[in-house]
């Protein structure tokens, strides 16, 4: 096996892998999600079978190998059932498409057992229009579409079939849910299909005379056989009469009156290519029959399902093949078949293969019972890796019946702004207890009679144990026996024993296994996610991280540095580390700070790596806004150093940026250098200050009592009185706010911009330029501005540039102030009056004690009796 499967759960075992893969280059790979996400909606399907009714449960994959296919039969639900190949193009290019369908059908050629060619973009076209206007004629060779497409007519290509097929009984005939496989023959009604010398060979026909007792058939008539060319590989047929009303090009199945209906023609079988199922669109946008017809090919691949699983109950166990795990084919060459541990293998693995197709045909109980037949041949015959496989099935099937209402979740994918630990796919959420309703399809005395083989969960674990340590003896099954930890540590979690499935984890990472750094990648990855899911947050940061180093590892020889920061990014979270610097607290030690640091000089790095210089100097401003403290002089210095050098190629502006993925990073602000420690506004100088006149009557008027009316509603509640500044500056006038700064560094500090931030009038700040000592405080500055206008001015904050970092430090957001702002009133512009002298200035004053208010003076020397 060559790909690891990182998102398995144990209830996979019950579904049908269908491979849906993008062909031709017209096709966007936006066009392609967009249908992918559609037929992915499909999970389940309820099909009533022998008068009950059947969950089959699907798996879509967009890629495949076919040596993961191998394996399928060691374990079926690893075998690609389904193939769906989506593509667009024009009238002319059908038949390339096809061809390029028939090349990827032929890799999975074993295993597939319906096909379908969804082909979007050619308008209106019909079959006879593609079939002139390509190489193959349509006409030559007629075929009835949806007949012909049959899926047990077609299976004489797959290998699964060989050997002796039972005969379909009744109820595995058409219900009125499965028109996918023989819907509108009822269209043929009195008419003759003749064909010769296939009805013994093909025991689906053995049961066409009971085509009359269909829902929608009224077939009369007899079906006399015609022509058929069989071969050991391909089966090739031709109808020579399909209804009399038709032409000999074919006619699609579609709803004329429908312009987004579907059209479906079958292009015919070559010596060197396979039939294939074509179904075309108008567009992308126009196909909403696509349910529809989806729906009816996983009722297709469900009877080819159901009539395998029957021709396996019934062989001859003296006729039972060894069915082989791919590396042990070169082990049992040349071994004696005779001997009795043999036949037990051979009896045991088919009875396990068995449990297997009956649990992808949705009956657990009937599963529980072959796999509790095949442990015990598995056993007496020394099976260690079978007997792993059908433990895991066991365990898989009485999950299955524990927890019916356990149904995966549809993850969408979805730009977001939020930090990025939250993953899409979340685990399963754990019920409280053993579900106590039967699952659908379970008929109550068929679970009294195969009941006793639904295990415990204390067995479960046990049997899980056991096929983990079986696996662990061969080295060709180590990306099994990952698997197989995996499973059963989100059965653990489902149970909320989240210890247990950490200590299963474990085995994840010490399997020996040679794998490439983008798939040691992945592999932590999964194994970050999981420990996400069970609350192990830190070591899920810490798998994150790992993940990360191995993108960029030396031995790599495409290094992404892109997804390496992606994968810092979402561990970040585990370590205490919001993207808000605002979220992350100050006065108290979060986290772990040794650890933090060193996160963030991972992201600068990266970031370099990245030649994003916006984002590296964000990372470390953050690193010196939040993490200063947990620094060392040295360390100090350096990070210092390095934003400047950073700076010198992008500054750093306090606005957020955008990732690719659509993630904002928030804006920090360095509130800590310089350090403020008060921050007061100061009253204009005595001569200006305003000063309010009152008249004789107003005076008069407030002596006398006023009314006191009481309200328990109090008003101008946004208002604080704490905000408030109790005097008042005037528009025009030069106004101060005092400071105390200190510089934390162990080196000068140079701010070359300090201004103010105000609000809700006009304001004009006069910026300052310091030059700190190191390790100095408190120093006193002075901030000027001038308020244009007149009203309530709000002084927010004041402005920085520091180290190339433009900062917008608010009050709000400094420990040392926690205000929202400080308002004062502004009134507007009051007349001075200048007096100017000719004298000269004198040096004291000898009859004044208070000197502020002094604005201009002079010295004269006057004698006595001078004037």
């Amino acid at each position: 096996m060559s790909n690891t499967d990182y998102d398995l759960f144990a209830e996979d075992h019950r579904t049908l892998l269908v491979l849906v893969s993008q062909i031709g280059n017209q096709i966007s790979q936006k066009s392609f999600n967009k249908i992918y996400e559609r037929i992915s909606r499909l999970q389940y399907l309820k099909i009533n079978e022998s008068g009950g009714t059947r969950c089959i449960w699907l798996r879509y994959k967009t890629s495949y190998s076919p040596e993961d296919n191998d394996w399928g039969d060691f374990q079926t639900y690893r075998k690609v059932l389904g193939l769906i190949s989506i593509g667009k193009c024009s009238l002319d290019s059908v038949e390339e498409l096809c061809e390029e369908h028939n090349a990827l059908q032929e890799k999975y050629c074993n295993s597939v057992f319906d096909s379908r060619c969804l082909v979007f973009g050619t308008d209106s076209a019909s079959p006879s229009e593609i079939s002139e206007s390509s190489n193959f004629s349509i006409e030559e060779k007629p075929v009835l579409p949806e007949f012909v497409q049959s899926p047990v007519l077609e299976n004489g290509q797959h290998d699964v079939f060989k050997g002796s097929v039972e005969p379909i009984p009744k109820s595995h005939k058409r219900n009125e849910s499965d028109s996918g496989i023989f819907n509108h023959i009822n269209s043929c009604d009195h008419e003759i299909i003749q064909l010769k010398g296939i009805k013994d060979s093909l025991p689906f026909l053995n049961c066409i005379q009971d085509l009359n007792s269909l829902p929608n058939g009224n077939i009369s008539e007899s079906l006399d056989f015609t022509s058929m060319n069989i071969s050991e590989s391909k089966r090739e047929f031709s109808v020579n009469s399909i209804c009399s009303s038709s032409s000999s090009s074919l006619s699609p199945t579609v709803d004329s009156n429908s312009p987004s209906s579907s059209k479906k023609f079958i292009i015919p079988s070559t010596v060197n290519s396979m039939s294939t199922h074509c179904v075309i669109y108008q567009g992308t946008d126009s196909c909403d029959q696509l349910e529809q017809d989806i729906n009816e090919f996983i009722h297709s691949l469900f009877w080819v399902l159901e009539s395998k699983r029957l021709d396996r109950s019934f062989e001859k166990q003296d006729k039972i093949p060894l069915l082989t795990a791919p590396f042990e084919k070169k082990n049992f060459v040349g071994i004696d078949t005779d001997t009795r541990v043999y036949k037990k293998r051979c009896l045991g693995r088919m009875k396990k293969h068995i449990g297997d197709l009956a649990l992808q045909a949705g009956l657990p109980l009937e599963a529980l019972s072959l796999y509790a037949t095949s442990v015990e041949n598995l056993k007496s015959g020394q099976d260690w890796l079978w007997l792993a496989s059908a433990y895991e099935g066991q365990c898989a099937a009485s999950l299955i019946l524990m927890y019916p209402s356990q149904n995966r979740n549809v993850c969408l994918q979805r730009n977001s702004s939020v930090p990025l630990g939250v993953h899409a796919g979340k685990m399963r959420s754990a019920p409280s207890n053993a579900s106590r309703s039967l699952p659908v399809g379970i008929d109550g005395n068929e679970y009294k009679h195969h009941g006793k083989n639904i295990l415990s969960f204390e067995e479960i674990s046990e049997k899980y144990a056991e096929a983990i340590a079986h696996y662990g003896k061969y080295q060709g099954a180590s990306i099994v026996e990952i698997e197989c930890n995996l499973k059963f540590a989100r059965a653990l979690a489902m149970q909320e024993k989240y210890l247990e499935a950490a200590e299963c984890l474990k085995n994840v990472v010490f399997t020996a296994l040679p794998q490439t750094d983008e798939e040691k990648m992945h592999r932590f990855n999964a194994l970050a996610q999981i420990y996400t899911d069970i609350g192990f947050h830190r070591k899920a940061s810490f798998f994150k991280r790992i993940a990360a180093m191995r993108c960029v590892a030396q031995s790599n020889p495409n290094p992404s540095w892109t997804e390496c920061y992606y994968l810092l990014l979402q561990s970040l979270e585990g370590f205490k580390l919001p993207l808000d610097a605002k979220e992350f607290p100050r006065d108290i030690t979060y986290g772990w700070p040794g650890i933090q640091v060193q996160m963030l000089l991972d992201l600068v790095g990266v970031s370099k790596q990245m030649n994003n210089q916006a984002i590296a100097v964000r990372h470390m401003t953050f690193l010196l806004h939040t993490l200063l403290s947990h620094l060392s002089p040295a360390e100090q210095q350096d990070a210092c150093l390095q934003l400047e050098s950073l700076t010198a190629k992008c500054e750093g502006a306090p606005v957020p940026l955008a990732l690719d993925n659509g993630l904002i990073i928030p804006p920090v602000n360095l509130l800590n250098l310089p350090r403020v420690k008060t921050f007061k506004l100061q009253n204009l100088a005595p001569h200006l200050r305003p000063v309010r006149m009152v008249s004789n009557d107003l005076k008069a008027d407030s002596d006398q009592d006023s009314i006191f009316i009481f309200s328990p509603i109090p008003r101008d509640r946004e208002k604080s009185k704490d905000n408030k500044i109790d005097f008042k500056w005037v528009e025009g006038d030069v106004s101060e706010v005092a400071l105390q700064v200190f510089n934390p560094l162990p080196f000068e500090l140079k701010v070359t911009h300090m201004g103010l931030q105000a609000d809700n009038i006009a304001f004009e700040s006069f910026p300052a330029c310091l030059s700190l000592p190191a390790e100095s405080g408190p120093y006193p500055v002075n901030l000027l501005g001038t308020p244009l206008s007149a009203g309530e001015l709000q002084i927010l904050g004041y402005a920085t540039h520091v180290l190339g970092v433009k900062s917008n430090c608010r009050l709000r957001d400094i420990p040392s102030l926690r205000k929202q702002y400080f308002a004062i009133d502004v009134i507007p512009r009051l007349p001075q009056i200048q007096v100017t002298t000719t004298l000269p200035k004198a040096s004291m004053f000898s009859s004044l004690g208070d000197t502020s208010y002094v604005v201009v003076s002079s010295a004269v020397t006057m004698y006595a009796g001078e004037r």
